[in-house]
């Protein structure tokens, strides 16, 4: 690389990550832009076993977004999960899960999480909650202990990116169906072209992650949440609600597309 290039890469471009929930961890999409402009002109991809690794192979990372909830209320349900839902059709509408009250991490079971749940605001904890726990606690760790990540890590949902980008088109199907795969993408190759689900199964096969490691859905929707990343590091995301609200750590229940 010669010394024009160095200055490209480092003071021309910004970094955007996309992680989702995985069999192994996390799956992580990287995509590399110019300053100002929207289309990457890289594109990474590895599985990672913890968000920490993700930002230690990417600290110089702009924007992170994650498909999991931060920012907790102390009862009650948190509003951007309200307007998330409200955004999407009916039928996708519970892909959306009603985010834990903190008081509920404490629960090292399902009927600890329920009781501590019902106890702070009278409602229970869904199965499909339950099972976000362990990811949940990660990010909230990792937040509360590192903030200078504040600002930096923001909450994406990607149903909520595929609704805006599907615009005025047919519903999607469910994306752990053949259909509803490829169905996403479609709308990331319309939004990006083909290169770079290629260049991302291509590094993934790379950095030898097995395939069986992630599901076909959590790569696309690391797409997505990626997606999400980009506008906010070009400064044009979307938010809700705006502006965002905050937990009694100050950490920030928005989500962004």
């Amino acid at each position: 690389m010669n010394a024009r290039q160095s200055v490209i890469s480092m003071e021309s471009t910004s970094l955007a990550l996309g992680l989702d929930g995985c069999r192994a961890g996390w799956v992580v999409v990287a995509a590399r832009c110019r300053v100002g402009r929207p289309e990457a002109i890289d594109w990474q991809g590895r599985i990672v076993s913890s968000l920490a690794d993700a930002l230690a192979i990417w600290p110089e990372a702009a924007t992170v977004a994650i498909d999991i909830p931060m920012g907790l209320t102390e009862s009650g349900p948190r509003q951007c999960d309200r307007l998330g839902r409200a955004l999407l059709p009916s039928a996708r509408r519970s892909s959306i899960f009603p985010a834990p009250v903190r008081s509920a991490l404490a629960g090292r079971t399902r009927a600890e999480a329920d009781a501590l749940h019902r106890q702070a605001d009278g409602r229970g904890v869904a199965a499909q909650t339950f099972n976000l726990f362990p990811k949940i606690r990660e990010v909230d760790n990792w937040l509360r202990t590192q903030p200078k990540w504040r600002g930096r890590i923001i909450e994406v949902h990607p149903e909520v990116v595929y609704t805006l980008w599907n615009e005025q088109g047919p519903l999607l199907g469910s994306k752990k169906t053949a259909e509803g795969q490829r169905q996403r993408a479609e709308l990331i190759r319309a939004r990006w072209g083909l290169a770079p689900l290629s260049q991302v199964r291509a590094s993934l096969h790379d950095a030898g992650h097995r395939r069986a490691d992630f599901a076909e859905d959590d790569l696309l929707d690391a797409f997505a949440v990626t997606g999400a990343a980009i506008r906010r590091t070009q400064g044009y995301a979307l938010c809700w609600p705006d502006p965002p609200e905050t937990d009694r750590f100050g950490l920030t229940m928005a989500l962004f597309a």
